[in-house]
C-alpha cells in the first residue's frame, strides 16, 4: 500500500489516515524515493526513515528492509553519498538489525539500476 504520509503529518480524515498504523505495522517492506539533488527533499526521505527505524523498537525481530531510492534528476549537483548515509544511518535501526540499502540513479533511463535495486529488496524479502 501506498501511505499517503501528507494525510498523516497534516492530520486529514482521509482514509490513509485511518489505517496507517495497520500499514505500519504489518509492512513487508518500505520504499523510499527522494530528489537526489534536493536538501529538502533528502530532510523529508530521512523523516519517514525515522518513523520506520521507530516502528522497529514496537515490534519483536523487525526484519523490514527499506529500499532508499535517491532520484538523481540532475548529474551536476547531487547530494554528496556522505551526506546522504549520514541522514540515514540511524542508532534505532542499527540496534534493532533493520536492513536498508540506498540507491542512486535516474529513475527514468536506469532500467538496470532500477532491476538491481528491486532484485535487492526482493531477496530481503524471500
Amino acid at each position: 500500500e501506498i501511505l499517503a504520509f501528507d494525510c498523516i503529518e497534516r492530520n486529514l480524515p482521509c482514509e490513509a489516515c485511518k489505517n496507517y498504523g495497520h500499514c505500519l505495522s504489518n509492512t513487508q517492506g518500505f520504499i523510499l524515493i527522494f530528489n537526489a539533488s534536493d536538501e529538502e527533499s533528502l530532510k523529508i526521505a530521512k523523516s519517514k526513515f525515522e518513523t520506520i527505524a521507530n516502528r522497529c523498537s514496537l515490534i519483536e525481530n523487525e526484519t523490514t528492509p527499506v529500499l532508499i531510492i535517491g532520484n538523481r534528476f540532475d548529474e551536476n549537483s547531487v547530494i554528496p553519498l556522505e551526506r546522504i548515509n549520514e541522514n540515514f544511518n540511524s542508532k534505532q535501526a542499527e540496534e534493532c538489525g533493520m536492513k536498508f540499502k540506498y540507491f542512486s540513479f535516474n529513475v527514468i533511463h536506469d532500467d538496470d539500476e532500477i532491476m538491481k535495486s528491486i532484485r535487492w529488496l526482493v531477496k530481503k524479502l524471500l
